[in-house]
This record gives C-alpha cells, structure tokens and sequence, in this order.
C-alpha cells in the first residue's frame, strides 16, 4: 500500500489531494480547495511566500492531506518546455547534450534545475524526440521552502503540463488508437497537450485563460477586473444566436496581412505566429517557446471597440468584418437586458476564438515537429476553472471540428472511503483538481511519466546518500555484528540456565502427574473387575433360575431322559481323564482327590497353574443325567443329537440346542451343547436299560471358540467295569425325585431314582 499528495500552487486557490494505491486499485482519501483572494494578485516575494505558506499549512491541515511522499506542481513565467531531436546515444552522453541545451543555448543564463524524457514517437530521420522540463532554482527553492513552512517537509516539484497528462492517462484512461487534445484552461495559462493511443506526442503552455475573458469583459462592460468576474461566473455565456451569420462582410487577405472591416485596421503576423484578435500578437512562435503576447509595434494604438466594431465571429469561429456600429448602442428591435447579453457574448467570443487560434498553433507545431502531416484530432477534453464559461466547449468543437468532452479524472479513482455527500460533491469539482490529481498520480503508478525538478545541490545531496548509504548500512550492520557476538554467549548462558530450571521443573512435575495417572488406572482397573465380577454373579443367578424353568418343559426334556444334577465343574469321577497329559503321566484316568482344584496343564509342559472353576470365567455348565429305555440299542440315541448319529429323531441335545449352525438363535437353550461322557454299560432294571450321561452345554460362545485352536483333550474312555458309581443311582425306588439340598451352590442335584416298571411314563414333576 502506498499513498501521496498532489498539491498545485494555482494563481486564484490552492488545491491538494490525497490518493492511495491498494494493489492496483487506486482510492481517493482527500481532497480539499483554498482560494488566495487578493494574494493570488501579488508580485512574488518573501512576504507572498511565507503568505501562501501559512495558506497551504491551514489547507494540509483541514483536508487531511498527509502521506509519505509529496508532490508539486510548477507554472509560470519561469518553467519552459523543449523538444529536441537526438541520435542513439548512451545515457550519459545524452544528459551531457540535454545540460549544454539548457545551460548555454538558453537566452535567460539563470540557474535553472531540469529533468528529461524520451518521447514515445516515431523515429524522425533516425532520430528520437526528447522532452525537456526546466524551471528556474530560485522558483524550485522557493516552492520547496513553501513546502517544509506548511509542514509537508521536503516535495518533489514536477510541471503542470506533466500532472495534466497524468490525469487524463491514469485517472480518465487514455483513449486506444485516438487522437486527442487535452486543454487545461487556467486562471492565467493554458495547457495543451496532443495524445496519441496514449503516448504523449506534444506539450505547450502559453497564456490565457479565465482571467483573459474576465479582462475582456471588463472593457466592454466599464467595470473592473473583480466585478466582470463575478459577471462571468453569473451570466457568462458565449450566445450562439446573437452572432452575424456568415457573408455579412468581407475579410481582404493579402500575404499575411488582414484587412477588416471599413476601417482596415491592419494585423500582421510574422512566421509561425498566430493574430490576436484583440491587437496582440502572439510572438516567438517556434517550436522551442509558448506564443508570447506583446503590442503591436508597426500600429497606432485604436481607441477602445474600434477593432470590435470592425470584427466579428461567425459561427464557426472564423473572424469577420461587420459593418461599423456603436457597442453599447442598441439595435433594432434589441432591449437592454439582450444588448448586455450580446456584449458579454461577444466579448468572451473574441477570447475563445484567441484561444481556439492558440490551440490550432499547437496542433500545427505538433504536426511539424512529428513529421506527422496528416495528423488530426478526434476528440477534445477541457478542464480547469476558464473552462467553466457556458458554450466555450461548443464553441471550441465548432471551430476545431471535433468533439469535446470534459476531461473526467476519477473515472479509475474510486471513492468509497468518502462520505457520499463529499464524494458528489468532488465530482462536480474535478475540473479544478486536474493538475493537482495528475501530481498524486504520478507518484503512485508504475512507469508513469514525471519530472523531478529539484535543485542542483539537492540532487547532489540525495545522489550522494543514496550512493554512500551502502556504505554506512554496511557499517551499522558490521557494528550490530559484533555486539552481537560479544553480547550472546552471556544472554545464552542465563537463558540456557533458565530453560533448564523450567524443563527440571516441568520434568519432575509430569513424573508425579505420571505416577498419579498410574495409580489411578491400576484402581481403575481393580473397581472394574470386581464391578464385572458383580455383574456376572447377578446375571448367573438368573441364569440358573431360568435354565431349572426351562427343563421342566416337555418340550425341552422327553419322558426317558432323568436329571440328576447341573453343575459349573466336572464331575470328579471323569475330571482326570481331562487333566491328563501325554507323555508326562501313564495311560489311564487320574484320580484326584475330592474337593482339590482342577490343574491346567499346558500344551508344552510348562508350569501349570491353577484354573479358574466358577460359572463366570467359564461360562458353561455339566448336565449329568441318565436315559431310560426299553430297547438298548436306543439308549444312546435318546442321549446324542441327531448330528452326532445316524438317528433320525432329536435326542436329548437336539432338544436343548435345535438349531446348531446358528448359536445365537432364540430357540437354543444354550450356545453349543455335546455329550462328553457316558457309561460303558447298560444297565438294566426290570424291562427298562439305563445309561449314565453328562453333557456340557456352552452359555457364551461355542466350543470352538473355547478351545480356540487348541488341542482338544482326549475323549474320555469308558470306565472298566466296576468305574461305574452305583450311588448315583438309588435302589430304592420312588414316584418323585427327593427335595434338592439347600447350600448346593455350585451344583444342583437331582437323585431321582426311575420309575417303576409299571408305569412307563413317570409324572413330570419327577424328571428333575
């Protein structure tokens, strides 16, 4: 982001804008107007200056106008612009050229400070065209010390013709493949520069303006200079319906001299100078210098409106003679209040068609010195306060044949950080602020085209700091260097100590954290499992409870199947064929003795330790129980599913578990059931054989998942005759099973003997 200041030292105000550049997009900040009143009227001096200075200060300080670089415009008497033709030379031989034009081809032998450009033209003869921008030192030190009085410090001084077309290329944007006069109608000067596809072809500034038609309509009208401006501002208009038609008279032309009118008041002008219309002529009209007024030598002095009652302007500009009549008189037919518009109509006429010859002057130069014959003007743009005259921008486009337009410099300013009042309200204003923008902008935007017109010795002073600035920047950081060297290895020691306290302190406080959090998980985990624990010895008396529901069910167990208890451990008798373990014990059962823990013996032989037997780390039960049939052959039917026989009717694990291949069916009483042990004999008892079974049935997971990839135990042999333990088969007989014993915690047994052989089929309630 980047901002600047555009300030112009105008002869009636003092006008000053803020502009900022944010990536590209330009935003107008401020802006403000100071007129000078009577001391725009003074001859320069120490006085004046500390005047306009006090001025500007109050102006800067009321509109805001503050940024880091300040520019400002230079006009007048003492600037000048040159043109001249060089051949391709190199950059130091070129300003030595530029400095022998300026300090020795120069009629005035002032000090003068000057800058230069090469113009964007086509080769004349090989050569290129380079602009010249000179000024006075006395007029830069004087602007330059205005500067720093009101508090804006040290400015850069440029050319208002320089500004001017800064505006129009990079406010109102230049017109593509056009070519277009730019006028700049000020209070004492006019600037005119010819634009083609946006290159700067010429530029000139002579004199006239504002307070030119002022003058003009002060003669006519008998008042003064103060009172014929106000005039203008209020009634000022240039009437087209009030001017003779054309071949009311006769222009006699003769060489270049004109003969008008009755009277033949004769106006000569010399080579390349342009006829005043008033009796002036504008002098030294070569290419290197603005047409100057100065009286005509070679003719008497006429009285006031004698030129006037011999000329006339039609319509389309061009002079002619009218026929002899008193000014103020009134016309035929004409009433005061249209005699005094026809006077202040025809007094602003003659100074627009001055100010139109002075610009076709222009053209004709830019022509000649580009070599460009047919060059012609497509369009034209006015601005500044003597364009405000109502009908000079008609006039101007009747007599140069072209279109005109105001020139519109905040077409690519946008106004968004103003108040909406205030920014209507610069918009109507802009065309006072032409030069003043056109300063801001060229600070502001890349490769715009510039002048700096700084004094000799300041140029010196700036070229010598930026040279000699390496060389103490090298110095300083040489300096800081060295006092970093000597100051670090102190600061780093301390800072080293410090950060070692802090990591201790942070180290040790995170270790007691640490042994804290472990102390917490470990409790963490010990409430865990005995909450676990808890909630497997609430849900395993549930269990219990609706597993004796479910076997009371017929549909559960069949009429020859008998109960004799459920158990969460092996029975003792086949327990050791279980704990067996090849190769480290002989062949045979182990018998342990009663009331000892099962041991858990591993695959490998490693130590043994301790299994645990209860209900919720096993998660199975032992159903031990006996069939009863009159057939032994379908004893063991009645006992093993039909999955592990060639049976076709479910047997008794078929009914606890009917749907195998899905574990977690509603149907399946338990997980995964299997007969792991039966007795080797038929007993027989009366007409009926029965046969001794225990069944373990899985209530979470199936036995694939408990033994997990496990070697499964040998399958437990048939015990040899007289293994078989009568007792739990009582001899005496009863109709109903004795009540089971209170305290049988983790087993529930059933001595139900089998019923008698006269009744085939038992009560139901003598099952369990």
């Amino acid at each position: 982001m980047s901002r600047a200041v555009g300030i112009d030292l105008g002869a009636e105000a003092l006008r000053g804008v803020c502009i900022e550049n944010l990536k590209g997009r330009l935003q107008l900040i401020s802006a403000g107007t100071l007129p000078l009143g009577e001391l725009g009227n003074l001859e320069d001096s120490d006085d004046k200056r500390l005047a306009i200075g006090e001025k500007l200060k109050d102006l800067v300080r009321g509109a805001n106008l503050k940024a880091p670089l300040r520019r400002m415009a230079v006009s007048g008497k003492y600037t000048e612009l040159r043109y001249m033709m060089v051949p391709p030379v190199p950059p130091w031989r070129l300003e030595m050229l530029v400095k022998y034009e300026i300090d020795e081809r120069s009629t005035d032998k002032t000090a003068k400070t000057f800058d230069y450009r090469i113009l964007d033209l086509p080769e004349v003869g090989g050569q290129y065209t380079v602009l010249v921008g000179a000024a006075q030192e006395a007029t830069a030190n004087w602007l330059l010390d205005i500067g720093k009085q009101s508090r804006l410090g040290e400015v850069e001084l440029d050319l208002e013709p320089v500004a001017l077309f800064n505006a129009y290329y990079h406010g109102h944007g230049f017109d593509p493949d056009k070519t277009v006069l730019i006028v700049d109608v000020g209070a004492e000067e006019v600037t005119a520069l010819v634009v083609r596809n946006g290159s700067l072809y010429y530029a000139r500034t002579f004199l006239g303006g504002g307070r030119r038609f002022s003058q003009a309509m002060a003669d006519d009208l008998k008042v003064d200079a103060l009172e014929a401006d106000e005039i203008k501002k209020r009634e000022g208009e240039i009437a087209f319906d009030l001017m003779p038609q054309p071949g009311q008279s006769r222009i006699q032309r003769t060489g270049r001299t004109l003969m008008l009118g009755a009277s033949a008041k004769r106006i000569t002008a010399g080579p390349g100078e342009l006829p005043n219309l008033k009796g002036e002529t504008a002098a030294n009209g070569s290419p290197s210098a603005p047409p100057q007024p100065e009286p005509i030598a070679d003719a008497p002095a006429a009285p006031t409106g004698a030129l006037k009652n011999d000329l006339e302007i039609s319509p389309s500009g061009e002079p002619q003679a009218a026929a002899p009549a008193a000014p103020d008189a009134l016309r035929p037919g004409e009433t005061a209040a249209e005699r005094r518009k026809r006077q202040i109509s025809a007094a602003l006429v003659r100074e627009a068609a001055s100010l139109c010859a002075a610009l076709e002057n222009a053209v004709a130069n830019c022509r000649q010195q580009t070599k460009l014959r047919e060059l012609k003007i497509d369009k034209v743009y006015i601005t500044g306060a003597g364009a405000r005259v109502k009908g000079l921008g008609e006039f101007v486009s009747r007599r140069l044949r072209a279109p005109v337009e105001p020139l519109d410099i905040f077409r690519n300013i946008g106004m968004d950080r103003l108040p909406a009042e205030a920014a209507a309200a610069l918009r109507k204003e802009q065309d006072l602020l032409a030069v003043s923008t056109g300063m801001a902008l060229a600070g502001l935007c890349k490769g715009a085209f510039s002048f700096l017109l700084w004094p000799a010795q300041l140029k010196e002073k700036k070229e010598y700091w930026a040279r000699g600035a390496y060389l103490y920047y090298a110095a300083a950081v040489l300096l800081g260097a060295l006092l970093f060297f000597w100051l670090t290895p102190k600061h780093n020691v301390d800072v080293l100590k410090a950060n070692k306290d802090r990591a201790d302190t942070a180290i040790s406080g995170a270790k007691v954290q640490n042994n804290e959090l472990d102390g917490l998980k470990d409790k963490y985990e010990e409430l865990y499992e005995r909450m676990q624990q808890i909630e497997k010895n609430a849900n395993s008396g549930n269990f219990f409870l609706g597993l004796l529901e479910e076997l009371k069910d017929t549909h559960r167990i069949p009429p020859n199947i008998y109960l004799t208890s459920i158990s969460t451990n092996l029975p003792s008798f086949i327990r050791s064929e279980f704990e067996e373990q090849p190769g480290d014990q002989p062949k045979g059962p182990a018998v342990k003795e009663p009331g000892a823990k099962p041991v858990a013996k591993t695959p490998g032989g490693g130590k043994a330790v301790d299994a645990p037997d209860t209900f919720q780390a096993q998660a199975r039960v032992y159903l031990r129980g006996f069939a009863r049939s009159g057939q032994k052959e379908d004893m063991l039917l009645l006992i093993k599913s039909v999955t592990d026989t060639a049976a076709t009717k479910p047997g008794f694990a078929d009914l606890l578990v009917p749907n195998p291949d899905s574990p977690d069916a509603p149907e399946n009483l338990f997980k995964d059931i299997r007969p792991i042990w039966t007795d080797g004999k038929d007993h027989q008892q009366g007409p009926y054989y029965l046969k001794e079974f225990v069944l373990e049935a899985f209530v979470e997971g199936t036995r694939e998942k408990k033994e997990g990839g496990a070697p499964k135990p040998p399958a437990p042999k048939p015990p040899a005759e007289g293994q078989f333990k009568t007792e739990a088969l009582p001899a005496e007989k009863s109709d109903a099973p004795p009540a089971a014993k209170s305290g049988a915690a983790p087993e529930a047994k059933s001595n139900a003997a089998p019923p008698p052989v006269a009744d085939p089929k038992p009560k139901e309630a003598a099952k369990l």
